[in-house]
């Protein structure tokens, strides 16, 4: 509303969200945003993260699996989610506990540690953590601040048992990781496996 006319046009390819319809939509517009930004004076546009942001660095020999590339599921029916702020290509509506997502690894024999980047919006967001089965560990989450609306939303974390520690996994060959809705919605966008030994 501050920018008259040539702002409207701009707005038409958003939704009432302010989320792009179509990416070309929302990239063709960026040089005119900035030349009003300019006009009105704003020229840094530094974005600063909350303080309560987390994002782990991600050591450099990880192996990165996309949540979307689950195997299977059970107990329930998530949402490939396109239009999150921050996140590619994310699930929704893992909420209801028993919901179970499975994913069949291309892992190396050992132990491992698992990194997961998320948006959930209740501390205390509960998973049960499988491997071939065999329960390991039930990892409790943090709030983020909300389900992924923006890209401070989505942190990074190890997971992590109710006492504080890092839960660790013997993973055989080309093992089958499963986690289990225990409480509250989480959206996974990705998580990755850190090789121990």
């Amino acid at each position: 509303k501050h920018f008259g006319r040539n702002f409207q046009k701009v707005k038409k390819g958003f939704n009432s969200q302010g989320v792009a319809k179509h990416f070309s939509m929302a990239y063709r517009h960026v040089p005119q945003i900035f030349h009003l930004l300019k006009k009105r004076g704003i020229t840094d546009l530094t974005i600063n993260p909350p303080k309560d942001f987390v994002c782990t660095p991600i050591p450099e020999k990880s192996t990165m699996v996309e949540a979307e590339k689950f195997t299977s599921q059970s107990g329930g029916k998530v949402r490939v989610r396109y239009d999150k702020i921050g996140a590619d290509i994310s699930l929704s509506h893992w909420s209801a506990p028993g919901h179970t997502l499975v994913w069949k690894l291309n892992n190396a024999p050992g132990r491992y540690k698992i990194i997961l980047r998320c948006a959930t919006n209740k501390n205390g967001a509960a998973r049960m953590i499988r491997v071939n089965g065999k329960i390991c560990g039930e990892t409790i989450l943090p709030s983020t601040g909300g389900l992924g609306d923006n890209e401070f939303q989505w942190h990074t974390f190890y997971l992590r048992d109710k006492n504080g520690k890092d839960i660790i996994l013997d993973l055989p060959e080309n093992a089958e990781l499963s986690m289990e809705v225990v409480k509250e919605s989480v959206n996974p966008d990705r998580f990755y496996l850190v090789k121990i030994d």
